[in-house]
């Protein structure tokens, strides 16, 4: 499932890579209204495929999904797309997870559960500061 926001003026492009329908809708809600172009994917799979087709500059990359570990969507994306900045989604971080992930080019972590504000600082700190419509 992928849906995509058509702002021309949008101040960048984000991948969304979660398969909970809560979290990705209101992620990707927030994010529009802040008018960035952004498309939504609940699996791996197509989080990677549209990796070549949407071309992100941002992917925020939950470590749990129902196809393959998010750490292997990483490792993955690694090979398709080397410089783009991810932030790793989760819910149980520990240590051995941070380390191993930012040693697979993760730029940031963000916990869940997270507050909207907590979103929009961590990723207006990528782009230019963004106006809410």
């Amino acid at each position: 499932m992928t849906s995509e926001a058509t702002q021309n003026s949008s101040p960048g492009r984000i991948l969304i890579i979660d398969d909970d329908k809560t979290i990705g809708g209101i992620v990707q809600a927030v994010l529009n209204r802040f008018q960035y172009q952004v498309r939504w994917a609940t699996t791996g799979a197509i989080g990677l495929s549209e990796l070549t087709s949407f071309s992100p500059d941002l992917v925020l990359l939950d470590v749990s999904l129902p196809d393959m570990d998010g750490v292997e969507v990483l490792h993955q994306m690694r090979t398709i797309l080397r410089k783009v900045k991810i932030i790793m989604m989760t819910g149980f971080h520990d240590d051995n997870l941070t380390q191993h992930t930012r040693n697979g080019g993760v730029t940031d972590f963000l916990d869940k559960p997270f507050t909207v504000q907590e979103l929009i600082s961590l990723v207006s700190g990528y782009f230019p500061t963004p106006s809410a419509t």
